[in-house]
């Protein structure tokens, strides 16, 4: 299956190259479109997944290097084909204090990527949608680009300069402050930023919209959670 323009290897924050190591995390998440994953899972060079992912994955063929968890999510007969599987397994006590992201999270930066790809990480529980989320600030702090993949939609995190990559006009760009306030400049979008700050008890960032196939952004301070949805991805209404 030929990949979509957004999902090509090359595509990360920064720019990057055919050369850069790629880790796929299988988040146990909602699966919203099999389309996308079949998209992602060419661009990687390790995938890694969480128990509950990796019986989503096993059911559908995909083959995973490693599998981290507490087994949770897994009914009797997955952990007997788990236990089964030749694939590695990394297994945690039920009474932790990570969640199997977090620690799949650990286990990828500890290999040094050049780009992480979390898929799975949204719907279902919103506590877990939300830590998801927020688990993108590691890495902020480890200087490796993490990003969620949603179907059509891909969630960033950004704290300096930012362009996104393979924006098309009309594509839904949504911006929100991480911290108290973020200050930021914007180009490309149809609502202009000049160095204003958003708020984070603010939805003034919601539904910007791209007008130019440039958009750039940039961040004098604070934390910009950045959600870029495809052209005709989701129709709905503006609320």
């Amino acid at each position: 299956m030929k990949a979509s323009s957004w999902m090509a290897k090359n595509s990360r924050i920064g720019g990057g190259s055919m050369a850069d190591k790629v880790i796929l995390i299988l988040a146990n998440g909602e699966w919203c479109s099999e389309e996308c994953l079949q998209d992602i899972i060419p661009l990687a060079d390790t995938i890694i997944a969480t128990d509950g992912a990796w019986a989503k994955a096993h059911e559908r063929g995909i083959e995973v290097d490693l599998v981290i968890g507490d087994s949770d999510s897994l009914t009797e007969t997955e952990r007997t084909a788990l236990r089964s599987a030749t694939v590695k397994v990394l297994a945690y006590p039920r009474e932790k204090d990570w969640t199997d992201l977090e620690l799949a999270l650990a286990s990828a930066l500890s290999q040094k990527p050049d780009r992480i790809i979390v898929y799975g990480a949204l719907g279902g529980r919103s506590d877990h949608a939300l830590a998801n989320t927020f688990l993108l600030e590691k890495g902020v702090d480890a200087k490796v680009p993490i990003e969620i993949i949603n179907g059509r939609e891909r969630i960033v995190l950004v704290h300096d300069r930012y362009e996104v990559p393979d924006a098309q006009i009309g594509d839904r760009i949504s911006l929100l402050s991480l911290t108290e306030t973020v200050n930021v400049q914007t180009t490309g979008l149809k609502y202009t930023l000049n160095g204003e700050l958003l708020k984070r008890a603010s939805s003034r960032g919601i539904s910007n919209e791209v007008t130019s196939c440039t958009v750039r952004l940039k961040v004098n301070d604070g934390l910009l959670l950045v959600i870029h949805a495809r052209c005709g991805s989701v129709e709905e209404e503006r609320q």
